[in-house]
């Protein structure tokens, strides 16, 4: 690992396990890791990848920049080098987070909410929870996802990117999408409740 990146790489594995909940100190651990990060993010990263990093084998191996930039997106960072411009400038990126309203869609949507979702260039998603992370398109607006689609998500950051993942658009299946990739994307939430 490149001497001068360690502070860099250090301060990342920290907002890592922060964003996680936990340390990474055992083999599960890495696996659910890698579980949850692939989840968030759409891009899998091995457990023996993230053991390399962490150092938990003894097997130091420059990180790729993709590896860095998901790491990244998953702590809620546009891309690797944004995570670099926060912690240069300020010497701590959690001191000064860019998280700004978020959604944790497991403890914060019940089955039937509403949560619409628009991004630039005049984008717009409506979206109706089933629960356990499984979202269902009721109505799109200029964007691939229409009506029918079905996806999974965790997290939601207002103006941050949108990571989908486990994306069914009829007989189309994909892997991962993203959604506000330049400038994030906003969301407003109406409780199931509220439309009663």
């Amino acid at each position: 690992m490149n001497e001068d990146n360690h502070e860099l790489y250090a301060a990342l594995m920290g907002q890592v396990e922060e964003t996680l909940g936990y340390h990474l100190t055992t083999p599960k651990a890495f696996v659910n890791a890698s579980e949850t990060i692939s989840e968030r993010t759409g891009i899998r990263l091995s457990r023996t990848m993230l053991m390399r990093l962490w150092g938990y084998i003894n097997e130091p191996k420059q990180p790729r920049l993709i590896t860095l930039n998901t790491l990244a997106q998953f702590c809620g960072y546009a891309d690797w080098r944004t995570f670099m411009v926060q912690f240069l400038h300020h010497g701590d990126p959690q001191s000064n987070p860019i998280l700004e309203a978020k959604l944790e869609v497991l403890d914060d949507l019940a089955v039937g909410d509403h949560v619409r979702f628009t991004w630039n260039p005049g984008r717009v998603m409506e979206t109706m929870y089933h629960g356990q992370a499984h979202f269902e398109v009721i109505y799109s607006e200029r964007t691939r996802l229409r009506k029918g689609t079905t996806f999974t998500c965790y997290l939601v950051i207002k103006k941050e990117p949108l990571f989908l993942s486990k994306i069914e658009i009829g007989d189309y299946w994909m892997s991962a999408y993203v959604c506000g990739s330049v400038n994030g994307v906003q969301f407003e939430v109406f409780p199931l409740e509220s439309r009663n």
